[in-house]
């Protein structure tokens, strides 16, 4: 018996120093890891008729659908250079062979929705994951966060502060913030919104 406890004694012992030692290792790793600042001015035009409803909530066919708490919805659009919506406007011919990439965005509203209460307009709405895929295969951003209704479709309202929290390619791990605000359309449906993305990104090895 004394043998045996003398033995799981040593074996504890080479784990603590072996756990120590990989510890210690990737403190040292992790200290030489290098972040690179990266900025992207881009603008995204979106058509509300691509916009997709979840009928789970309410009936197909209800206008009031997306005023109401709980209600989900789906809508893409297309990535382009900051400054396109000032040189192009709606003007497809110009801004469509500018397009770098897809913008997705899967939305639930927080609360029952009344555009026409300017009192709420400072009120978290709008819950929402984005991603921006791009074309070049340099990967893609992802970011995660409440929405105000400031960022509702109506050119000149206030913009909205969201944080990045990942990435895949060349913004593999990347953190920082977007700055979000809706600078035009064509009062139909028709939105432009400008994208102000500042991140961190880490140097790390290629994985595949």
């Amino acid at each position: 018996m004394k043998n045996i406890f003398i033995k799981m004694s040593k074996c504890l012992i080479l784990l603590g120093i072996s756990l120590g030692f990989m510890s210690s290792s990737f403190a040292e790793e992790s200290k030489t890891i290098k972040y690179n600042a990266v900025s992207l001015d881009v603008e995204v035009y979106v058509s509300a008729l691509d916009l997709v409803q979840d009928n789970s909530i309410t009936p197909p066919g209800d206008s009031n659908y997306l005023l109401q708490k709980a209600a989900r919805f789906y809508v893409d659009g297309k990535i382009v250079p900051g400054g396109t919506w000032a040189e192009c406007g709606t003007d497809a011919s110009c801004w469509e062979p500018k397009v770098i990439g897809t913008w997705y965005c899967d939305a639930v509203n927080a609360n029952n929705i009344n555009f026409g209460d300017p009192t709420l307009l400072n009120l978290p709405e709008i819950f929402s994951n984005q991603l921006f895929l791009f074309n070049d295969g340099s990967g893609n951003i992802s970011d995660d966060q409440i929405v105000g209704l400031g960022s509702n479709p109506a050119p000149g309202g206030p913009a909205t502060l969201r944080p990045i929290i990942g990435g895949s390619g060349a913004y593999a791990g990347a953190q920082g913030q977007q700055l979000e605000a809706v600078i035009g359309g064509d009062g139909a449906f028709l939105i432009v919104a400008a994208f102000d993305i500042r991140m961190l990104v880490p140097d790390l090895p290629e994985l595949f």
